[in-house]
C-alpha cells in the first residue's frame, strides 16, 4: 500500500508481497522473493539502493533476473558520465515518468561517444531482443560536449519499442537505430511511436543498417541534419506513417545508399508532412551506380515550404535522385 506524509511525499510501506518496509520511500526491488539477480523483475531507481544517475541504471540492469525485467526511473534528472550499455539476453523495459519529468542527461565534458543508453554489441554479437524504452527525455547537453553520439542508441536489437520519448541537444543524432559504421551490426523490428527529436546537430531519427522498422506519430524539428533518415548498409521493409518533419537543416525524409552500402528497398512513406526543411521534403538518393534504391513508395504525403525560394536552395517537394533509383511509386501526394 501507499500513503503520503505531512509534506505530501508519496511513500510505499509494503512491497508486492505485502511485507512491511519501514522508513523507505520506495522499495527498490519488487516481486516475489526479490533479491539481486533473481526473484521479482522490477527495479526502481530509488536513489538509495540504485542511484538516480547513469551509475544507478548500470547497477540496476544486471541486478534483474537473467530473463530481464523492468527498470522504473522516477521523476528527476539523471546525470550520465559514461555510456550505459546492455548486451544481455533478457527482455528489458525502461520506463520513466514522461518527457521532461524523467531526464537522462550527458554530464558536462563527458564526451561519451556512443550514447547515453546503448543496446547491443558490435560485429553482430550480443544482439538484444525485446527492448522497450518509454517516458524519458534524453538530453545530449551539446553546449558542454563535443564528441558525436546518439542520445539513445539501439545498436543491435531484434524487437524493440520506443514510445513517448524526447531526444534533444545531441552533438550528432537524436535517436539512432542500427549501426551504419558496421555492416554486421543491425537492428530489426523496432517501432518508434509518439516521440519528439529536436535541436540535435545531426539527424533527428536515424535508421541505419536495419529492417522492418515502423515510425508513427513522431516529430523531428530544428535538427541540423535530416529529420527522418534511412540508409547505410542494408535498409528494407520500413514504414513511416503520420510523422512530421519541420525546419530541419537537410531533407525532411531521406532514404539513401552510397559508398559501402548495399541496397535500400521497400520503404513506404504514408501520411507524413515535410514542412520548412532546408532542402527537399522527401528524397531518395543513390550516389553511385550499382547502389540500388527500389520500391520506395510515397502515398498521401504533404511537402511544402521546403528549401529557400529564389536561391540555390530552392528545392523539391519529392525528389528521386541519383544513379540507380527504380521501381518507385509517387501517388496521391501534395507539394
Amino acid at each position: 500500500g501507499s500513503w503520503r506524509d505531512r509534506s505530501g511525499q508519496a511513500r510505499l510501506d509494503v512491497d508486492s508481497l505485502g511485507i512491511k518496509v519501514v522508513g523507505t520511500v520506495i522499495t527498490p526491488r519488487l516481486g516475489p522473493a526479490s533479491s539481486a539477480g533473481s526473484g521479482g523483475a522490477i527495479r526502481v531507481l530509488d536513489n538509495v539502493t540504485f542511484a538516480q544517475s547513469g551509475v544507478g541504471l548500470a547497477a540496476a540492469l544486471p541486478d534483474l533476473p537473467t530473463a530481464g525485467g523492468t527498470i522504473v526511473a522516477p521523476q528527476g534528472e539523471y546525470s550520465f558520465s559514461s555510456a550505459v550499455t546492455y548486451t544481455g539476453t533478457g527482455a528489458i523495459k525502461i520506463v520513466g515518468g514522461g518527457p521532461g519529468v524523467t531526464v537522462f542527461k550527458q554530464a558536462n565534458s563527458a564526451n561519451i561517444g556512443t550514447g547515453l543508453l546503448v543496446f547491443g554489441g558490435l560485429a553482430g554479437v550480443n544482439e538484444v531482443a525485446n527492448v522497450t524504452v518509454s517516458g524519458i527525455t534524453f538530453d545530449g547537453n551539446r553546449a558542454n560536449n563535443t564528441t558525436n553520439f546518439s542520445t539513445l542508441f539501439l545498436r543491435n536489437v531484434a524487437g524493440g519499442d520506443v514510445e513517448n520519448c524526447e531526444f534533444q541537444n545531441s552533438t550528432d543524432i537524436g535517436l539512432g537505430i542500427g549501426d551504419g559504421s558496421d555492416a554486421s551490426t543491425s537492428s530489426f523490428y523496432v517501432r518508434v511511436r509518439s516521440c519528439y527529436s529536436h535541436n540535435n546537430e545531426g539527424n533527428g531519427f536515424d535508421m541505419a543498417n536495419s529492417a522492418f522498422g515502423i515510425f508513427t506519430g513522431n516529430v523531428a524539428r530544428f535538427n541540423g541534419g535530416v529529420g527522418f533518415f534511412c540508409g547505410h548498409g542494408i535498409s528494407y521493409d520500413h514504414l513511416y506513417s503520420n510523422n512530421l518533419s519541420e525546419a530541419n537543416g537537410n531533407d525532411g525524409f531521406q532514404v539513401t545508399v552510397g559508398t559501402g552500402d548495399t541496397v535500400a528497398k521497400r520503404i513506404v512513406y504514408h501520411g507524413n508532412i515535410a514542412r520548412a526543411d532546408s532542402l527537399n521534403g522527401f528524397r531518395a538518393v543513390s550516389s553511385l551506380a550499382g547502389k540500388q534504391i527500389n520500391n520506395v513508395i510515397y502515398i498521401g504525403n504533404e511537402a511544402y515550404s521546403n528549401g529557400v525560394a529564389g536561391t540555390a536552395n530552392a528545392q523539391n517537394g519529392f525528389l528521386l535522385d541519383g544513379a540507380d533509383v527504380s521501381q518507385c511509386i509517387v501517388t496521391g501526394n501534395r507539394a
